[in-house]
C-alpha cells in the first residue's frame, strides 16, 4: 500500500484494492501450501488424466462453501454480499468482469439447491481433509493479520516492504521478530 492509498479519501477505492491486495496474498500462499503437495501426492491420477485437477478442485470449493455455510458470523456475510464493485480501480482488469466474478461468487455461495449439494456438498473429501483446511485458514489468518499491521505500521517504506515479504518466505516468525 502506498502512503496515498492510506489517505485516500476514496473509501471505495481504497476498501477494493485494500480487499484485492490480501486475497491476492491469501491465494498466493494456496499453490505452495496445498496445490504442489496435492499434485505430488496424487501424480499418477493428474498425468493419467488432465481433467483430474476438477475432481480436486470440487473438494477445495465445497469445503470453502461448507465454512461459509457454516459460519454466518464470519466476514464474507458480514461485507460481501452487500459489497459493491462500481468502479473501475483496476487499470488491467474491466471494471465489468469484476462485477461479474463478485456477482458470481455472492449468487453461489447464496444457494442451497440440488445442483450445489451435487457438486460440492457432497464431495469426496480425498484431496483435501477438514483438518488441512482448517490449519491452511488458520496459520494463514495469522500470517495476513501480521502482515497488515506490519504495513499499516510501516508504510511504503523500504523496511516495511523487507518486512512483509519475509512473511511469505518464511512463515512469519523472523519477520515478527524483525530479523532478516
Amino acid at each position: 500500500m502506498r502512503p496515498a492509498l492510506a489517505r485516500s479519501e476514496d473509501v471505495d477505492k481504497r476498501s477494493f484494492l485494500q480487499g484485492s491486495f490480501f486475497y491476492l496474498l491469501a491465494d498466493s500462499l494456496w499453490p505452495w501450501q496445498v496445490g504442489e503437495p496435492t499434485q505430488a501426492r496424487f501424480k499418477p491420477q493428474g498425468e493419467a488424466d488432465p481433467a483430474f485437477i476438477w475432481q480436486v478442485k470440487r473438494d477445495w470449493y465445497g469445503l470453502d462453501l461448507a465454512f461459509v455455510l457454516r459460519h454466518p458470523e464470519s466476514l464474507y456475510w458480514k461485507a460481501f454480499p452487500g459489497a459493491e464493485t462500481s468502479g473501475n480501480y483496476l487499470p488491467y482488469l474491466p471494471g465489468r468482469a469484476i462485477a461479474a466474478r463478485v456477482q458470481e461468487i455472492k449468487d453461489l455461495y447464496r444457494r442451497t439447491d440440488e445442483e450445489i449439494e451435487a457438486r460440492y456438498g457432497r464431495r469426496p473429501g480425498i484431496y483435501l481433509s477438514q483438518a488441512e483446511y482448517d490449519q491452511f485458514i488458520d496459520g494463514n489468518r495469522r500470517r495476513l493479520k501480521e502482515a497488515c499491521v506490519m504495513l499499516l505500521a510501516a508504510g511504503a517504506s523500504a523496511e516495511g516492504r523487507r518486512v512483509s515479504s519475509s512473511l511469505w518466505r518464511d512463515g512469519g516468525g523472523s519477520a515478527a521478530r524483525g530479523a532478516r
